[in-house]
């Protein structure tokens, strides 16, 4: 996809009335066709999250398995718990109400968070790219639909992006503040943002260093005491003084089982639901195997961000990389884990023929997703795409693409920007 110059805006781009109103308009007309629909085992044991974040500040410890960040938690419980407050305890129907629309909202955001990191990579037309990156199953299929906040995991990530990217060529201090919080926010919202996040710390990292601002490096120092301001207010398990720790190390066992729901190099070996220990090559468990591929993967990115001479699109690449490496290698993994890779992966390819391959791959795992809700809906040559295997076979083949070809095809956009 050709790169006009920084800063130029395109002619054939959607025009900003246009944008807006698919950007709000496309997740509320969705949120219409499933607003009773999605994973109800999820939505259900959501809304005992909410009962318990509603009783006592203790709901880390005492609650039903609360193992969100805070962020996230209030974006789980906090709507519903105001709307309780005003009228009475919410029937589980009327949460799920709630809860969606909820992550209609983040998926608005989303929209605009893509043409915003589309505009800081350069690229044209970036409006219309965010609509068409938000109609993927991927985008939508694993947020609002299916019930979960993930959404705003991706549009926290992609506006720090933006922002540091503005930051590193243009040492705004207002780009930096809105990249660093962001970022921050990312991390409060949900784990699977983590992978993401030391690429993007590293793009902020150089930012800082090429401007050398004293200011900009100490709001960047004292930036992760975001990370901890909800401590002092929470009652946490014993032992534990923050609940991001608790998270970490107790919050799930996800990697214990060799594939949960999802469609990671894994699924070709075992059914869903059998233990990692189980599934063993050469006297070596699949969770062992799955990190060491991953380091693989990662180290084979690092090179090739070495090459782009560290980039801000190659970080963003890095970032997207990290995030579809732990969809497809590790242990454990769920059906929406492809959700922050694709809109970073996607935005910062500068390789056409490898863009295509990666919407192909993101379109067929967003079907599995709705496969995994609606799998008697799947039947005859459809009946393959509600099992993991199509979708995994792709995702390993655009993870390879990443991780063989060049990130900066003829010295290309992704080597100056």
């Amino acid at each position: 996809m050709p790169t006009p110059a920084p800063g130029s805006p395109s002619r054939r781009d959607l025009s900003a009335p246009l944008f807006a109103s698919l950007a709000c308009g496309l997740p509320l007309a969705l949120l219409a066709v499933h607003r009773d629909l999605g994973q109800h085992g999820d939505i259900g044991f959501f809304h005992e999250w909410s009962r318990a974040f509603g009783a006592s500040a203790a709901f880390y410890r005492d609650g039903p398995g609360i193992n969100y960040p805070i962020l996230g938690v209030l974006l789980v419980c906090g709507p519903a718990w105001l709307l309780e407050r005003a009228s009475g305890e919410l029937d589980l129907a009327t949460y799920r109400l709630v809860l969606k629309s909820t992550i209609a909202l983040g998926e608005i955001a989303l929209v605009f968070a893509l043409a915003a990191l589309g505009r800081a990579l350069s690229i044209a037309r970036p409006r219309a790219l965010a609509v068409l990156l938000y109609l993927l199953p991927s985008s939508w299929a694993g947020g609002a639909y299916f019930g979960q906040i993930d959404p705003f995991g991706s549009a926290l990530l992609c506006a720090s992006a933006a922002a540091l990217i503005a930051y590193r060529e243009r040492a705004h201090r207002g780009a930096l503040a809105l990249g660093l919080a962001a970022l921050g926010g990312a991390i409060l919202t949900k784990q699977l943002t983590f992978f993401a996040v030391p690429g993007l710390a590293l793009l902020a990292a150089l930012g800082l260093a090429r401007h050398r601002d004293p200011f900009a490096i100490a709001m960047a120092l004292a930036s992760p005491l975001l990370l901890f301001a909800a401590d002092p207010f929470l009652t946490l398990p014993s032992g534990f003084r923050s609940h991001l720790a608790f998270v970490l190390l107790r919050g799930s066992a996800h990697g214990e089982l060799a594939v949960a729901s999802g469609a990671s190099v894994w699924a070709f070996f075992a059914r869903g639901g059998t233990l990692a220990v189980e599934v063993r090559f050469f006297d070596v468990a699949s969770d062992v195997w799955g990190w060491a591929l991953f380091v693989l993967a990662m180290t084979i990115g690092l090179w090739h961000l070495w090459r782009t001479r560290l980039s801000s699109r190659a970080l963003v690449a890095l970032s997207g990389l990290a995030c579809l490496a732990m969809a497809t290698l590790l242990t454990g993994v769920h059906e929406r884990y492809l959700v922050h890779a694709a809109p970073l992966l996607l935005l910062a390819d500068a390789n056409p023929r490898r863009r295509a391959l990666g919407l192909i791959a993101a379109a067929v795992a967003g079907v599995f997703v709705l496969g995994t809700l609606h799998f008697d809906a799947f039947t005859g040559p459809l009946a393959v795409l509600a099992l993991p295997w199509p979708a995994a076979v792709l995702e390993l083949v655009w993870l390879g693409a990443w991780l063989v070809c060049r990130w900066d095809p003829g010295g290309g956009a992704i080597a100056s920007r």
